[in-house]
């Protein structure tokens, strides 16, 4: 009774990372509001079932979940033609069992609602995946299953088109845990962060200290922060020193030994306002120095043995030559961590005092000595020299947006909404 392409479906969705919206040459018409919840909806062009699928995740969504005949009737009645051209459209329904189903929402929903015609879902190979019929066909808006490269049925010789749902991300979800910018949602271009007065301001994110007090121990926090990153660090050296020379070396207690004298540094401040969550900025440190010195930079894997006990990531270099040029940028790194943190602190104390400094300057100074060393170093693995001329930068903008976890005190010592 219906036409069937004969093709191999994969049983199993992959599972892709979501990025950030962007424009699609497959997206052929929204962004979208539904007025009735709020969410955005895109049309694809015509494509296989599993690439609108990932299409759909790209923008941060995904296929359709059809809740009620409301929404059925606007998506239908939204996308069912475009541009005098009636489409069957791909919808978020598919069976990872088989063409009987059951069938689930990728996004995780409960199915309290269908709209199959009669007779589906059919019990035909590999139609697991489900379109609803286009409006010009004798079966218009109503469900069936088909493969993932059969065309939409009774109107149509081209792959359905896909409908992308975005739910909306208010209010929570665009929380930046910054105290002291005022979070909103756009359904369309998403989530809106604007500097309240006591904001730091420019890119950094956090509070201007409310007074002295809170500032000495958000400050000596900073401080205390940058001290882990340069012990973290050395302790990175150390291991790929080590292992050049096929010797052992107990870099978890090094790492130890290190967070340890954090611990201990940070019980002796006083004034600390509630937000602050020393273990948080602990740990982030800890993450991001064993990230850049292990994965980025100790990034060349020919001497096949793995820095340390290899729970940071990273390889030890295969020469001496490789050893160089890697620990020479881990110590470049390691001086413009410290080197931004203390323009973040001028910065907090001198809004403390409402006096003005330039802090851009003050990061760009930094990043440029950052420059300027790297660009002394020789002989360094294809897969590091591509990354380091912009690696100065985007380590000093990955610290101005963690000075919320620091500068955490609102001018009011609550939080600003």
């Amino acid at each position: 009774m219906r036409a069937r392409r004969q093709a191999v479906v994969v049983a199993s969705i992959v599972a892709l990372i979501a990025l950030p919206r962007v424009a699609s040459s497959t997206v052929i018409d929204g962004p979208i509001v539904n007025p009735a919840n709020g969410h955005t909806y895109y049309l694809l062009a015509p494509e296989l079932w599993t690439e609108a699928d990932a299409e759909a995740v790209s923008l941060g969504g995904h296929l359709v979940a059809i809740n009620d005949q409301a929404e059925e009737d606007w998506v239908f009645g939204t996308f069912g033609y475009q541009n005098g051209v009636p489409n069957a459209l791909w919808i978020g329904l598919m069976s990872t069992v088989g063409p009987t189903g059951p069938f689930g929402w990728t996004d995780g929903e409960s199915v309290n609602y269908s709209h199959w015609d009669v007779g589906e879902p059919s019990n035909f190979a590999n139609e697991v995946y489900v379109e609803i019929y286009c409006p010009t066909g004798s079966h218009p808006g109503l469900w069936n299953n088909i493969a993932n490269d059969e065309a939409g049925q009774f109107c149509t010789t081209t792959l359905p088109w896909g409908v992308v749902e975005v739910g909306s991300s208010c209010p929570n979800a665009c929380d930046d845990g910054d105290n002291c910018t005022a979070d909103s949602c756009n359904p369309i271009t998403g989530c809106l962060h604007t500097a309240t007065p006591k904001a730091l301001g420019d890119d950094d994110q956090g509070c201007v200290p409310p007074d002295k007090s809170p500032a000495k121990c958000e400050d000596g926090i900073a401080k205390d922060a940058a001290k882990l990153s340069l012990a973290l660090f050395k302790c990175h050296l150390k291991a790929s020193a080590a292992g050049l020379k096929v010797q052992p070396f107990d870099e978890e207690g090094c790492e130890t030994a290190a967070l340890g004298k954090y611990t201990l540094k940070i019980g002796l401040l006083q004034a600390c306002p509630a937000c602050l969550n020393t273990g948080a900025v602990r740990d982030g440190v800890t993450n991001q120095v064993d990230g850049m010195a292990g994965a980025t930079i100790y990034c060349d894997s020919e001497s096949g043995a793995l820095l340390a006990d290899g729970d940071d990531g990273g390889w030890v270099p295969a020469d001496k030559t490789t050893a160089k040029c890697e620990d020479g940028a881990t110590k470049a790194l390691a001086k413009l961590v410290g080197a931004v943190v203390k323009c973040h602190t001028k910065l907090a104390d001198a809004k403390v005092k409402a006096q003005p400094f330039d802090e851009e300057g003050c990061e760009t100074a930094a990043v440029g000595k950052f420059d300027a060393a790297r660009l002394k170093l020789t002989g360094c693995p294809a897969c590091l020299a591509p990354l380091l001329p912009g690696l100065g930068v985007a380590t000093a903008g990955g610290l101005d947006g963690q000075n919320a976890q620091i500068y955490c005190a609102s001018p009011s010592g609550a939080f600003i909404e």
